[in-house]
């Protein structure tokens, strides 16, 4: 699998996080499973394998990810501590009690935020009939993880910088089955962007996603665009400070009739 595939993957894993609703009862069984999660993985065992429901959770929770992370971390450096000749006596009894309050505050921040990106999304997506608009705002931009720096070979860009924005809505029961919204600064020009859009239509495959109508709308101006084969359209030139208040609009209705 080559990187851009991953990087792919990982989105698409991340738009489902945000997606879909918070399960606590899923949350509470990976969490009791963890510390054995763990433990295989020091070990060196296929850990993923021995335990696949909680690599599946781990993939789609924030809240949880971030718990098997500092755990995962402890561990391992309690493995590389060297073993002492003489081993004392400690009182562990704290262990009994309730989680430290600290680390609990954590755990419930990082799901608080998953939700109110979850809401974010929600609110940014509207779906009319064959239509589907993707809007902007500086709220849902604070609440998204940094994008991932993605290499300009592979995106046949050389006078592109570092990624903006990196945002990818699934919807396999739609239309517009995934989109994929890339914002870049332009290099020697921060005060302008490049603004890729790629789309997955549903029954439709390359090179039949060429002539895709996208639109753009920057502060009340609308900038009409059509996709490549691979189902790409390019914006230049885009002002950087209307960023978070772009518009992306997608009607399948428009498209034209295939060839193939």
């Amino acid at each position: 699998m080559d990187e851009r595939t991953q990087i792919a993957n990982r989105a698409r894993r991340l738009a489902k996080a945000l997606i879909e609703p918070a399960d606590d009862a899923a949350c509470s069984a990976c969490l009791d499973a963890l510390e054995a999660y763990v433990d295989l993985q020091i070990d060196g065992a296929n850990y993923q394998a021995a335990q696949p429901t909680v690599a599946r959770h781990l993939d789609s929770c924030v809240a949880c990810a971030d718990a098997y992370a500092m755990l995962y971390e402890a561990r391992l450096a309690e493995a590389r501590m060297p073993v002492p000749s003489i081993i004392p006596t400690f009182d562990l009894s704290f262990l009994r009690q309730p989680a430290p309050a600290p680390m609990a505050r954590r755990l419930a921040e990082l799901g608080d935020a998953a939700a109110r990106l979850r809401e974010a999304m929600a609110g940014a997506v509207d779906r009319t009939g064959e239509r589907l608009r993707l809007t902007l705002s500086t709220a849902l931009l604070e609440l998204m993880p940094p994008p991932l720096a993605t290499a300009a070979a592979l995106r046949s860009a050389a006078a592109e910088g570092a990624p903006l924005v990196e945002l990818t809505l699934d919807e396999p029961d739609g239309p517009v089955e995934h989109l994929r919204l890339s914002v870049y600064a332009r290099l020697g020009a921060p005060d302008h962007s490049t603004v890729r859009v790629r789309v997955a239509l549903r029954g439709l495959e390359w090179p039949d996603l060429a002539e895709v109508p996208v639109t753009l709308n920057v502060d009340g101006k609308q900038h009409e665009a059509v996709t490549d084969v691979w189902g790409e359209a390019v914006f230049e030139a885009i002002a950087t400070a209307a960023v978070p208040r772009l518009q992306v609009e997608i009607d399948t209705a428009a498209i034209p009739p295939t060839t193939t």
